[in-house]
């Protein structure tokens, strides 16, 4: 049982996966994290496979871990035998009896457990827990049709699996492609950012607009936010480091009017979006570092539109990440990004939150309300002041995906019947094509009334 969980330690169980195993060691040993907390917040088979044995058998005694728990997270049988000291028995010494065996069931279907059952009744646990579990025969797929679930959610949860994104330098990335619209997407761990980025990549795939570059990291980028998204599976933080690229078009059909009346053209828009790792830079700026290869990497003459993503679920929580976001504005303002930024929007992830409503405009209204709020005073206040010194546009907008159970698992990935997921997307999809660069500016707005 998970019983250390607070606002300090939250953020870090939250992105329990994008931390090394020293790291996890460390949160073990000195800081009085629980190794039931580790599982409860869904870390992987391979991360909690790589532990010391002699710690986990420590935390698995201190805890009272029992053997199921430690089969649904994954960790492997030869060492669950050693930490409850299981000793192997040579065959010739079991007592088989006397009679015919023809008969006898050697493998009956496993029956779950009563605590399982009611863990994932309640959402306490992971959709990798609930996978290793139907794999190891813990549980069966009847048995969550029999709770409830339906057989698309069974399915799903059943072929669960998350892609890692590789760690790139900066210095390997593709150069920014000129004359396009730098697009940053900027925020703190936890905060949504990539859920966002996911959602985005795989509505302009929806909606027949997405080509991605030909280079080997717009792809794999591309891969590892598509390939779990499209099931439902929400992807981790895409990379650790401080920057990542992919170099994209948007093909957008235009009607128009002419002497032959209103005739439908194409329009490829290339831009080129940028995924801001934010602890990383904000760490960055409170060491003071320079960081003079992602200066280099992002000083260009391309227009910049920047997203900076809050999310609103904790209001403690929203404070830090705005105070981290205000310090890292300081790289913005040492390397003249704002010179070229056109725009600026803040978007409210898991906006459905602050209004319990699946009507976007409602959401629309109580995201203005939030950042409104004291809880966004700091950050509106700078954002406000360097929009009057640089004369960029500022707009707010709800962002939300849905209903989201077991940790990274999203209940509804259809953009026809998710409804908060769809307008979301949507919207947030024509700002950047009202905020792509060069001719382009300004004239895709009402984009999809057309």
């Amino acid at each position: 049982m998970c019983n250390t969980v607070n606002p300090k330690n939250r953020s870090i169980l939250n992105t329990i996966n994008t931390h090394p195993t020293s790291a996890h060691e460390d949160f073990l040993i000195r800081h009085g994290f629980e190794l039931s907390c580790f599982i409860q917040f869904g870390i992987t088979a391979e991360k909690l496979n790589q532990i010391n044995l002699e710690l986990l058998k420590k935390h698995v005694e201190k805890e009272q871990i029992s053997k199921d728990r430690l089969v649904e997270a994954g960790l492997h049988q030869s060492k669950i035998d050693e930490i409850f000291e299981v000793k192997g028995e040579e065959i010739g010494d079991i007592d088989f009896g006397e009679g015919d065996f023809d008969d006898v069931i050697i493998a009956p279907v496993p029956v779950p457990s009563n605590a399982l059952i009611e863990r994932i009744r309640n959402n306490d646990i992971a959709a990798e827990t609930i996978k290793n579990a139907l794999d190891s025969g813990l549980l069966t797929e009847s048995a969550l049709l029999n709770i409830g679930l339906s057989y698309d959610v069974v399915t799903r949860l059943s072929n669960f699996k998350i892609k890692e994104m590789s760690e790139v330098d900066v210095k390997n990335l593709p150069q920014l492609q000129p004359g396009r619209t730098d697009f940053y997407f900027l925020g703190m761990p936890s905060a949504g950012k990539t859920c966002i980025l996911a959602s985005l990549l795989s509505f302009w795939e929806n909606i027949g607009s997405y080509r991605p570059d030909i280079n080997a990291r717009a792809i794999e980028y591309t891969d590892v936010l598509l390939e779990p998204f499209d099931s439902g599976y929400l992807p981790n933080r895409t990379s650790t480091g401080f920057l990542d690229y992919i170099s994209c078009s948007l093909n957008v059909k235009i009607k128009k009017s002419g002497i032959f009346g209103k005739a439908q053209t194409t329009r490829s828009i290339p831009i080129n979006v940028l995924d801001m790792a934010g602890e990383a830079w904000r760490k960055a700026a409170a060491e003071g570092s320079d960081l003079p290869d992602h200066k280099r990497y992002l000083t260009n003459n391309n227009e910049k539109a920047i997203i900076i993503v809050l999310d609103c679920l904790s209001h403690s929580s929203t404070k830090l990440q705005a105070r981290n976001i205000v310090r890292i504005f300081e790289f913005f303002n040492k390397w003249k990004i704002w010179n070229n930024t056109t725009s600026v929007v803040v978007v409210i992830s898991k906006a459905d939150e602050l209004s319990k409503s699946s009507n976007y405009e409602d959401l629309k209204i109580a995201a203005e309300n939030f950042y409104n709020s004291s809880v966004c005073a700091n950050l509106k206040e700078s954002i406000t002041q360097t929009s009057e010194e640089h004369r960029f546009e500022l707009s707010v907008l709800p962002y939300s995906i849905g209903e989201c159970r077991f940790g990274q698992f999203l209940m509804d990935p259809n953009f026809e019947t998710n409804s908060l997921l769809n307008d979301s997307s949507k919207n947030l999809t024509e700002w950047i094509l009202e905020n792509t660069g060069g001719e382009n500016r300004g004239g895709f707005s009402g984009f999809f009334s057309n």
